[in-house]
C-alpha cells in the first residue's frame, strides 16, 4: 500500500492569502486562516456555501492539494488563466468522506499528475449543511512517495481524546470532555541509502518538529493527514545489513468541532 508525503516547503499557500469568489466571509474568521499553518483557526463564511481565488501570481501545474479540517459537503477544485469563472478550464470534485464520529472531517486530497493541469489562478468552491468552515489548505507542484513500500510492517496508529479529571474525596470522577481528538502514526523503516536520504531531507527540511507537513497513509482513501514530528530527535539504528528508524507523526489538533 502506497503512501504519499509532502515537505514542508512544497506549500505554495503557505502565505498567499486568496479572495473571496462567492458568499460572504465572516470577519472574525477572515480568508488569510486558511493558509496561516494552523488548521484549528479556520476561515468561515457567513453561509452554506462560497468560494475562494488563490492568484499564484504566473501559471503553476498543480498536483497535489488538500483541504483540512473543513465543515463541507461537496469541496470543487477549479483552475483558469483569469479570475473569471464562468467557464473554468479545469474543475473537478474532491471525494468527501461523512464526517468521523467525533464531528471531525476527514481531510480531502487529490493527485492531479493527470491530467496534470497549469493555471495561474485556482478556485475552491465549498458547499456545507449550514455553515462553510476550512482550516487549512494546501497546493503543491510536487507529489512525493514515501520512501519504504514496506510502510506497514510493524506499523501502529492511535488517536488521543484529552479529557480534564478531578475526583472528589469520595472517589467521584469529574470528567470535562475536551471537545478535540488528535491522530498519530509510528512509522518503522528499514533503510536503504536512497530512503535514508529523502528522510534526512524531511527531518531537515521540516526542522525536527517545527514546521509541519502532509503525510498520506493510504492512497485508496481520501483522508490525509496534516502532521507534525514527535519528537525534536532523530535516531539511527545501524546494522550490518540495514539501518533502521521509527519516525512517529503526530496530527495537528483541529481544535473545537464547527
Amino acid at each position: 500500500m502506497a503512501a504519499l508525503y509532502q515537505l514542508p516547503g512544497d506549500n505554495l499557500a503557505a502565505g498567499v492569502t486568496p479572495t473571496v469568489s462567492t458568499g460572504s466571509i465572516d470577519a472574525a474568521y477572515p480568508a488569510a486562516n486558511i493558509t496561516d499553518g494552523n488548521p484549528a483557526k479556520p476561515a468561515k463564511f457567513t453561509g452554506a456555501a462560497g468560494s475562494l481565488v488563490f492568484d499564484f501570481g504566473a501559471a503553476k501545474a498543480m498536483r497535489f492539494v488538500a483541504v483540512f479540517n473543513h465543515s463541507c459537503s461537496a469541496i470543487t477544485l477549479q483552475g483558469n488563466a483569469s479570475d473569471a469563472w464562468g467557464a473554468p478550464s479545469f474543475s473537478q470534485a474532491f471525494s468527501i468522506l461523512a464526517a468521523r464520529e467525533d464531528g471531525f472531517s476527514f481531510n480531502p486530497w487529490q493527485d492531479l499528475t493527470v491530467p496534470a493541469p497549469s493555471y495561474r489562478y485556482w478556485r475552491l468552491v465549498f458547499t456545507a449543511a449550514s455553515i462553510v468552515a476550512v482550516g487549512e489548505v494546501w497546493f503543491s507542484l510536487t507529489v512525493r512517495t514515501w520512501p519504504n513500500s514496506a510502510l506497514n510492517s510493524g506499523g501502529t496508529t492511535g488517536e488521543s481524546h484529552p479529557v480534564v479529571e478531578q475526583r472528589t474525596r469520595a472517589g467521584v470522577a469529574l470528567l470535562y470532555d475536551g471537545l478535540t481528538t488528535t491522530r498519530s502514526i509510528k512509522v518503522p523503516q528499514t533503510t536503504v541509502d536512497t530512503d535514508r536520504a529523502a528522510l534526512a531531507t524531511l527531518w531537515r527540511s521540516s526542522h525536527g518538529r517545527a514546521k509541519p507537513f502532509v503525510f498520506v497513509r493510504d492512497t485508496t482513501i481520501a483522508d490525509a493527514m496534516l502532521v507534525r514530528l514527535a519528537s525534536t530527535r532523530e535516531t539511527l539504528k545501524f546494522s550490518v545489513n540495514a539501518d533502521t528508524e521509527t519516525l512517529t507523526l503526530e496530527e495537528l489538533s483541529p481544535g473545537l468541532p464547527f
